[in-house]
């Protein structure tokens, strides 16, 4: 072990130690108001002394975190929401179905006439390979027809909007109706 390292544990020790007597016995601190002093103080010193151990001991617990939060079930988009939810009191949940077990199911398809059969391996081409629950209801719903996928080239999902790719040349999307620029099937009629 190198002398600077024994340094620095002493420092943090000797910082932890004295501001719990300090707490105690000077500023009148309950013993753990005194230790949670003592605490803060001994990681400053710490990070101070040691930043390259800090630097990448932060990054891992924040991947921990995550990696826990996913097995429960929740998914945090960046490592600020899961600072920012260490203060949170309330949870309120909206009507709109985003709370779900993300099995979803296609009950109903409909086409304009003449291109059922055409769309349909289009479609499984285009969002087979997405992991977006709808995606996957759409995939499993035309392989349980036996569609087999067209080539579709330059798939990218783009949150909020849906899928993009290429097909013949021809750029296609799948998603919601304002960005796919879609007309209802009654609007057509």
């Amino acid at each position: 072990m190198s002398q600077l390292s024994v340094i620095t544990s002493d420092n943090y020790y000797v910082t932890f130690i004295i501001w719990i007597a300090v707490g105690i016995a000077i500023q009148k601190r309950s013993s753990s108001d005194a230790i949670a002093q003592a605490v803060t103080y001994a990681i400053a010193v710490l990070i101070i002394s040691c930043p390259c151990a800090i630097g990448l001991a932060v990054p891992m617990v924040i991947v921990i975190a995550g990696c826990v939060a996913a097995e429960k079930g929740v998914i945090f988009k960046t490592a600020d929401t899961i600072e920012a939810a260490k203060n949170v009191t309330h949870v309120v949940f909206d009507k709109t179905g985003t709370l779900t077990i993300g099995c979803l199911n296609v009950r109903e398809s409909n086409y304009i006439d003449g291109l059922m059969t055409d769309v349909k391996p289009i479609l499984l081409g285009l969002v087979s390979g997405i992991k977006h629950s709808v995606s996957q209801a759409i995939t499993k719903h035309l392989q349980s027809l036996d569609v087999s996928p067209a080539t579709v080239l330059d798939i990218k999902s783009l949150p909020g909007k849906g899928v993009l790719g290429n097909w013949n040349g021809n750029e296609i999307r799948a998603g919601n109706a304002w960005w796919t620029q879609a007309t209802l099937v009654s609007e057509v009629q």
